[in-house]
């Protein structure tokens, strides 16, 4: 397939000659294969608990990320937070949607790395996290009130449940929030009004700066809490953040996501690269693993869907097949990264398992924690 998958990846090297110098995970039995689940559904019933992990198991992913907090409540009762009205039901009948998951999957060889939406808004039940001026559709992440929950939320969990990881997403402000709150906070901190810095900061260097740090500060206060928390609960547990970085831009959008500095920290272990177009840019990639000290700390997190007109459809087995080679032949020591559940076809678990992954393997984080 490489020849041919040479349509969806750019860049200049001979990724035939690479593949002899590396040993494929094919042939060690050692991979991270990895596939995201953003939809409620594996909580809603241990059939369908069940029916997702017979899937992912028959197409040879051995990492499961499910979705477990999108701004609208825990799908898991959570001490600190309240759950989706979607499981409440369940929930209150005294069945753990996320501790069956936990333990099912892991009688099946499967790692369970829950995903939160971190800053991310759907409903009102915490008005005193948000005011006018917040981004639409986000907590306030600049509340210390709110920095404090979330992190109790996820920690917590990670204490009471036998989790393999941790994925944090929406882990920015989804926007520059300029309500009373904001302004005060930002007028004690740097001096200055934060009307006026964010009206000139397209022309003021200093001005975009100061709300830079301003917001770098308040999101990896939230990073570095749960990773030490999470860390004290499970020392081994993985650490992940989703991402989307452009190497040739000039500077960081003003949303406080800094993935790079917090895994050059220690803070997270993995940064899952969201490329969801149709071509991998190797290039580009390599720039962005210059930043890291360790540089197999970065994903590409790839979708398994494509647009059509307005709608989403499962991507051709052979475009996916692509993408695998040139990860694995180009970065062995990451992963397969997966995006999205929901478009996983049967024809794709089909394929999967006669072709890419036809070999069983087990997820290794080595080369992440060092």
């Amino acid at each position: 397939m490489l020849a041919a998958g040479k349509s969806y990846w750019t860049g200049s090297d001979d990724l035939a000659s690479r593949k002899e110098k590396h040993r494929s995970s094919m042939e060690t039995g050692r991979e991270n294969r990895i596939i995201f689940d953003e939809d409620i559904g594996w909580a809603l019933s241990r059939d369908n608990t069940d029916t997702v992990l017979r899937r992912i198991k028959d197409a040879g992913f051995n990492v499961y990320v499910p979705c477990v907090w999108h701004g609208r409540g825990a799908y898991f009762p959570s001490t600190n937070a309240h759950v989706d009205t979607r499981v409440k039901q369940r929930i209150d009948k005294g069945d753990d949607p996320l501790r069956y998951l936990i333990t099912k999957a892991h009688s099946m060889g499967i790692e369970v790395h829950p995903w939160f939406t971190v800053a991310k808004r759907e409903d009102g039940r915490y008005p005193k996290f948000f005011d006018e001026g917040t981004p639409e559709g986000a907590y306030n992440v600049h509340i210390p009130e709110f920095r404090t929950f979330i992190v109790d939320v996820i920690t917590d969990m990670a204490k009471r449940y036998t989790v393999d990881g941790v994925n944090l997403d929406y882990i920015r402000t989804l926007g520059v929030c300029v309500s009373k709150f904001c302004q005060q906070d930002y007028q004690e901190k740097h001096r200055k009004s934060l009307l006026s810095d964010t009206g000139k900061q397209s022309i003021d260097p200093d001005a975009y700066d100061r709300i830079q740090r301003w917001q770098d500060e308040a999101v990896s206060d939230i990073v570095q809490r749960v990773s030490d928390g999470v860390r004290r609960a499970r020392p081994h547990t993985i650490v992940s953040v989703d991402a989307y970085d452009d190497p040739d831009a000039k500077r960081r959008p003003l949303e406080g996501r800094n993935p790079f500095l917090w895994a050059n920290r220690g803070w997270v272990d993995v940064i899952f690269q969201m490329n969801y177009t149709k071509r991998l840019n190797v290039e580009k990639t390599e720039k962005l693993r210059q930043r890291l000290d360790n540089k197999n700390k970065l994903f590409i997190l790839f979708a398994n869907y494509q647009a059509m007109g307005r709608k989403q459809v499962p991507k051709p087995y052979d475009i996916m097949e692509d993408y695998i080679q040139v990860i694995r032949t180009r970065w062995p020591e990451t992963g397969i990264a997966v995006y999205l559940y929901k478009h996983l076809t049967d024809q794709q678990i089909r394929s999967l398992r006669q072709g890419a992954f036809r070999r069983q393997a087990v997820p290794t984080w080595k080369a992440q924690r060092g």
